[in-house]
């Protein structure tokens, strides 16, 4: 359907026209039947939302505070950012932001991070991409719960636990620390001191820089132990 204001004329299309590129062109006529086509005018209609992806950053337990995520869209002329603590996504609205995004110093706790891309005509993608990360700075406690008194027998056997590591490791007498799990046992000890030690370690790879440790005498056979 065509419109008249003054001496500009307008045009609506009609059905809705697909995606796709277009040129239009008007043509005109006067009294004499003189023809004249206007400059052509080419246009795109484009009604589909860019889809984003986020390419890098913590998904699960992290011991970063300031953690960086990266992310892209194959159309998109710009990115749409927000960051929450998990369970309150509206608690703050989308932001302009560009790839890597650095967050700011977060508290311990779980997150979400989301991101929408925005095309050149501002389509904006309504699935966000997103990432659920936890923030956890704390190293774990261990604690030995059983362990020898001053002994004849150069052997040993520790017992402990952690409520919040994933895998500890042990040493002995300052030695190097190696891989193990409760109850372990060490045998062939010399007469003497010993100490042993355990340190735990976390999922958000947090260690434990106090560890645990017990200390012990190895006596030769007929000797007192005190006690």
């Amino acid at each position: 359907t065509a419109s008249r204001l003054g001496t500009a004329w307008s045009v609506e299309g009609a059905p809705a026209l697909p995606d796709g590129v277009y040129t239009a062109r008007a043509e005109q006529s006067d009294v004499l039947n003189d023809v004249g086509v206007s400059a052509p005018s080419t246009f795109t209609i484009d009604t589909t939302a860019p889809d984003t992806a986020v390419s890098s950053g913590p998904s699960g337990p992290t011991n970063d505070p300031t953690p960086e995520f990266a992310f892209q869209s194959a159309d998109a002329a710009g990115f749409l950012c927000r960051l929450n603590a998990a369970g309150q996504a509206e608690s703050s609205a989308f932001v302009d932001c560009a790839s890597p995004y650095k967050a700011g110093a977060l508290a311990d706790g779980a997150y979400v991070f989301e991101v929408a891309a925005v095309d050149g005509v501002g389509n904006q993608d309504q699935s966000p991409a997103n990432r659920s990360f936890s923030v956890d700075t704390a190293a774990p406690q261990t604690n030995i719960t059983v362990g020898p008194g001053d002994t004849t027998t150069g052997s040993a056997t520790f017992v402990f636990s952690s409520g919040d590591a994933v895998g500890f490791e042990c040493r002995v007498d300052a030695g190097s620390w190696e891989a193990c799990v409760s109850p372990e046992s060490f045998s062939g000890l010399t007469l003497g001191t010993h100490r042993f030690e355990v340190r735990g370690s976390d999922a958000a790879g947090n260690v434990e820089t106090t560890p645990a440790g017990w200390t012990w005498r190895v006596l030769g056979s007929g000797g007192t132990i005190p006690g």
